[in-house]
């Protein structure tokens, strides 16, 4: 019952609308057609992430009828809007903030997070020292330095969220350490430090090149993990 369906309608020049009592969503420029009867349609919700397009009064009216939600999302993932407003059941938004209060599952859904980053982070610059003089060997020893010393932690039962965000930092600095000898020797008119600048210890107040594109890439990738996620 609480297994959710939601079906997206993305792109442009889509539209939502009723003929002779079916819901049509259409996409224009991919030619894609859909037809739902009255009483047979499968999903749950409908997310729209569309950038041009429109929905007719009517088939507002027959997502309501059919006790289907509405979602619109904004450019950048963010929930502009929800109709009705509240857009899953009482039991699953309940069990959803039982998972939030539950350190122990907080934990581990950052702990898998965070693994995923740092395998992506050891994966790229493996193929980087297919091209750039960077030492791997140098760059695996310390990656698994780092491994040891929170593996260690983590048997010790110390599962606290500021730990493994200082394991990730702490990664993070080998990584990009490495990252700006690459560029350096490929665009050293950029000047490439590090990802924070010496007035901002974040690193989303660029203060090169670099960072300007790193800045912009993060936003789209983050913009895509709140659609995915709403």
């Amino acid at each position: 019952k609480n297994k959710m369906n939601p079906l997206l309608v993305s792109g442009f020049d889509t539209s939502i609308n009723v003929d002779k009592r079916k819901l049509i969503v259409t996409n224009k420029l991919n030619k894609q057609r859909l037809e739902f009867n009255p009483h047979k349609i499968e999903h749950d919700s409908i997310i729209i992430d569309g950038h041009t397009g429109n929905i007719t009064f009517e088939s507002m009216r027959w997502l309501m009828k059919h006790n289907i939600h509405l979602t619109l999302l904004n450019w950048d993932g963010n929930l502009l809007a929800t109709m009705p407003d509240q857009t899953i059941s009482g039991k699953l938004r309940l069990e959803q903030y039982k998972k939030h209060l539950d350190a122990n599952i907080r934990y581990t859904i950052a702990t898998e997070l965070v693994k995923s980053k740092v395998n992506s982070s050891l994966n790229l610059l493996n193929q980087l020292a297919k091209f750039y003089p960077i030492n791997i060997k140098k760059i695996q020893e310390r990656f698994e330095t780092e491994f040891s010393l929170f593996a260690k932690k983590h048997r010790q039962n110390t599962h606290e969220i500021p730990e493994i965000m200082s394991h990730e930092a702490r990664i993070a600095k080998i990584y990009f350490e490495y990252l700006r000898d690459i560029f350096t020797k490929v665009a050293p008119q950029f000047s490439f430090e590090s990802r924070a600048s010496l007035d901002h210890k974040r690193a989303d107040h660029a203060s090169d090149e670099i960072n300007a594109l790193l800045n912009y890439g993060y936003s789209i990738l983050s913009s895509e993990i709140k659609k995915f996620l709403n």
